[in-house]
C-alpha cells in the first residue's frame, strides 16, 4: 500500500472515530455533506429510496 493511500485511511479512520463518539460533530456532518436538515429530516432525494418498510 503506498503511503498516501495509508494516510487517507488514518485519516477516516481519525474522522470515523470522532464522528462515533460526538453526536453534533455526525449531525454537522450530515448537514454539511447534505444528507440530512438542521432539523435532522432526511433531505428530499433521501426520503424516498428504495427501501421495503414491511417484510417481503
Amino acid at each position: 500500500m503506498n503511503k498516501k493511500v495509508a494516510r487517507d485511511i488514518e485519516q477516516f479512520e481519525k474522522l470515523r472515530l470522532r464522528l462515533a463518539n460526538d453526536k453534533q460533530a455526525a449531525h454537522d456532518f450530515l448537514v454539511k455533506a447534505g444528507i440530512i436538515t438542521e432539523k435532522g429530516d432526511l433531505e428530499a432525494q433521501y426520503k424516498n429510496l428504495c427501501i421495503p418498510h414491511e417484510p417481503a
